[in-house]
């Protein structure tokens, strides 16, 4: 049994310009998506506390600025 004979006009078409092959779909990685960390905002020093700590000493218990601090800036909730 012998295959129909191809048409020499779209046999060449196909060997110039060949269909094109289907793309690899990018894979997605399954885990946290991952972004730099984010720096703390840095609030002017407001005199009170150690200026390169942001600490306060209160008897004998060291606390951070509640005015200057920049963990405690930056988790406070601000009332509106």
């Amino acid at each position: 049994m012998s295959w129909p004979p191809v048409d020499s006009e779209s046999a060449r078409e196909l060997r110039e310009d060949p269909p094109a092959a289907p793309q690899p779909r990018p894979r997605r990685r399954n885990g946290p998506l991952r972004l730099p960390p984010v720096e703390p905002v840095r609030r002017p020093w407001c005199g009170r506390c150690d200026k390169r700590t942001r600490l306060l000493e209160l008897d004998d218990v060291v606390v951070r600025c509640r005015s200057c601090h920049p963990l405690t800036a930056s988790t406070e909730r601000v009332s509106s």
